[in-house]
C-alpha cells in the first residue's frame, strides 16, 4: 500500500493542483445559454476595442449580439478626431488639418500568428486596416537610443551601451525570447490567443516542452533579471517598456513582463488613419454578421433577474429609459452605471 500510494499519491496531488489553476482561471459563473431558439441578444456595454471584439467574435459565432456605448465614435480609448488649423496647405490648397490620436499608438502582436492579426484574419478584416512599423527611441539622461529593429542586432547593441553585463545581456534575451515563444505557443488553436492550457494533461505537456516558462512566469521580473544582469542602467534599459504596463516594475512578474518584448522580437505597428480604424473594421465585421452598434446610446443600468444579468435599461434623449433584455450583458465601459455587486463581469478579452 505504501509503494502504491508513494507512486500514485504525488501524481493525483498534481493533477488536483492543476485542476486548481484551471478553475481560477476559469468564470466562476455558469455559461449563458446563447444559442436557444429565439434567444434575447448578448448585450456589450461599451464600444472600447475589448467591448467590440467581443462583440465581434460572438456574432462570427452566430449569436446575436447588440453593443451600446454613449460616445458618438466607436473605440473607447482608441479614436481619433480631426481639427482645423488657421491658414491653408501650400501643397493642397486646402485648410490645415490636424488629426489626435486619443490613446493608442504602438500595437504588438500583429505579426503572423499574433493574437491581433489572428483575430482580424478570423473576422476577414486584416486588409480593411494598413498597418505601418513603427521604431523606437529612449533618452536616458541626454543619451539616445535608437532601438534597431533586429532582435539580434537589438541585444548587440544594447551590449555594447553596458559592456560589463554584455554575457549577461545575450543569456537574458535569448531566455525572454524562449518564454515569449511559450507563452505564444498555447495561442495554437485558441485563435491566436494565448492562455492557460486547459487540462492537467495539456499543463503538464506545457511544462516539459517548455520547463523555463514553467519555471519563472509566476516569478518576480526583477529576480529574473538579477540573474544575469548586475549593471542598474543595463537593468533599467531591459525593463524601459515596463511603463506599459505599471509605475512600479518592481511588482510585475515575468508572465507581465514577457509580452512586452514583442516590440522588441516583432516591432510595433500604427494603423494609417489612426486607432480609430481599428475600431471602424471592428464594427464593420460586427455589422456584416447581424450585429449591431448602437453610439450616443448611454446605459443607465444593468437589469438583474434572479441573480443573473438580464438586459439593460438604456436612456433615451428624452430621458426616459427603455428595457432591452439580454441573454447576457458584458461590461466593457466603465462601472458607473450600476454597483458592482450587480454586474456581471465577462472574461476579459485582451487586445494587445
Amino acid at each position: 500500500i505504501g509503494v502504491v500510494v508513494s507512486v500514485v499519491g504525488p501524481r493525483l496531488m498534481v493533477r488536483r493542483g492543476l485542476q486548481a489553476i484551471i478553475r481560477g482561471e476559469e468564470a466562476s459563473w455558469p455559461a449563458p445559454a446563447l444559442r436557444r431558439p429565439a434567444a434575447d441578444p448578448v448585450r456589450v456595454v461599451g464600444a472600447g476595442l475589448g467591448g467590440l471584439t467581443t462583440a465581434a467574435l460572438l456574432a462570427d459565432a452566430g449569436i446575436a449580439v447588440s453593443v451600446h456605448d454613449q460616445h458618438d465614435l466607436p473605440g473607447g480609448f482608441a479614436h481619433g478626431w480631426p481639427r482645423r488649423a488657421r491658414g491653408v496647405d501650400p501643397t493642397t490648397g486646402r485648410p490645415r488639418l490636424f488629426r489626435f490620436d486619443s490613446g493608442v499608438h504602438d500595437i504588438s502582436g500583429w505579426q503572423p500568428g499574433g493574437p491581433v492579426r489572428s483575430v482580424f484574419e478570423r473576422l476577414g478584416i486584416a486588409g480593411a486596416v494598413e498597418m505601418r512599423r513603427l521604431d523606437h527611441r529612449y533618452w536616458d539622461h541626454g543619451a539616445v537610443f535608437d532601438v534597431p529593429r533586429d532582435y539580434g542586432a537589438h541585444v548587440a547593441a544594447l551590449a555594447a551601451r553596458h559592456p560589463r553585463d554584455a554575457a549577461g545581456l545575450a543569456a537574458l534575451f535569448a531566455e525572454i525570447r524562449a518564454i515569449y515563444e511559450a507563452m505564444y505557443a498555447t495561442g495554437q488553436g485558441r485563435g491566436g490567443i494565448p492562455g492557460t492550457p486547459s487540462t492537467p494533461e495539456a499543463m503538464l505537456a506545457f511544462s516539459r516542452a517548455h520547463p523555463l516558462a514553467a519555471e519563472w512566469m509566476g516569478q518576480p521580473w526583477a529576480a529574473f533579471v538579477d540573474r544575469h544582469l548586475r549593471d542598474a542602467g543595463a537593468k533599467a534599459a531591459v525593463s524601459a517598456l515596463s511603463g506599459y504596463l505599471t509605475e512600479d516594475p518592481a511588482t510585475l512578474t515575468v508572465r507581465q513582463m514577457v509580452p512586452i518584448f514583442g516590440y522588441a522580437l516583432h516591432g510595433g505597428v500604427y494603423p494609417a488613419g489612426g486607432s480609430g480604424r481599428l475600431a471602424e473594421a471592428l464594427v464593420g465585421a460586427i455589422r456584416a454578421r447581424g450585429g449591431e452598434v448602437h453610439l450616443r446610446q448611454p446605459v443607465a443600468r444593468i437589469q438583474v433577474e434572479d441573480g443573473r444579468a438580464s438586459g439593460l435599461l438604456l436612456r433615451a434623449g428624452s430621458g426616459d429609459l427603455r428595457a432591452a433584455p439580454a441573454a447576457a450583458v458584458v461590461l466593457n465601459g466603465l462601472p458607473s452605471i450600476s454597483s458592482a455587486s450587480t454586474v456581471i463581469r465577462s472574461p476579459r478579452v485582451t487586445v494587445s
